[in-house]
């Protein structure tokens, strides 16, 4: 019974990555980098700009934290982006594991 558990276990924290990215061979990921910006108004426009601004937050964060190297957003797993009205603004929060490829 334990033995069962026990490999119940090990395959959640595979399967659900453990917190940390499911780097591909050769990356050296982080941990998850989260930032949030917004931008006026609440149209199409409104949330590219915010999207932009997020992502520009989540970049100087990661430099911050880990150095230039991992601050390209393309590079890094699990990106996600979701973007809010919020009253007359759109509010953007950005969220990766930075990773670099050698």
């Amino acid at each position: 019974m334990r033995v069962i558990v026990g490999a119940v276990a090990v395959v959640a924290f595979v399967a659900f990555g453990g917190g940390i990215a499911n780097a591909q061979k050769g990356d050296d990921c982080r941990e998850v980098v989260r930032a949030s910006a917004s931008a006026p108004g609440t149209g199409p426009i409104a949330k590219v700009r915010a999207r932009e601004r997020a992502i520009s937050v989540w970049r100087d964060r990661v430099a911050a934290r880990y150095g230039g190297r991992f601050t390209t957003w393309l590079k890094a797993h699990d990106r996600s982006v979701g973007c809010d009205p919020l009253g007359s603004r759109t509010r953007c929060t950005a969220e990766a594991f930075p990773c670099r490829k050698w």
